[in-house]
């Protein structure tokens, strides 16, 4: 499913309806519903781009040493598990490996941001 289609589909969904008219809403609430589907979330380039730029205002800190940490993408744990996405701090190794993917941190993000623009 491409990026517009997804778009598509969440207007058709929520703004339409109207249960919302934020199309950043619709999108997550769509974002969701798929992943309670099990079907594979993808992340454009743009998107990517966009994360690190919240990145750079929004970056969480290690609980143990509070360095940033740096997602990591395609993570895998010692035993072999493959996770989409990581939390790593290069200063004290700590790993906290997720099953987010990137568009969902993303959205976890953005909102995070939004809430401190307030």
């Amino acid at each position: 499913m491409t990026r517009n289609e997804m778009i598509y589909n969440a207007r058709e969904k929520y703004i339409k309806t109207g249960i919302t008219n934020d199309i950043t809403e619709a999108m997550g609430l769509y974002m969701a519903d798929i992943g309670e589907r099990d079907e594979p979330l993808f992340i454009t380039t743009p998107e990517i781009h966009k994360l690190k730029e919240i990145l750079k205002k929004l970056r969480p800190l290690c609980e143990d040493c509070e360095s940033e940490l740096f997602l990591k993408l395609a993570a895998k744990d010692i035993n072999g598990k493959e996770y989409p996405t990581a939390w790593v701090c290069s200063k004290c190794d700590l790993v906290e490996y997720s099953d987010k993917t990137p568009g969902e941190w993303l959205m976890v993000l953005q909102n995070e941001n939004r809430k401190s623009d307030i």
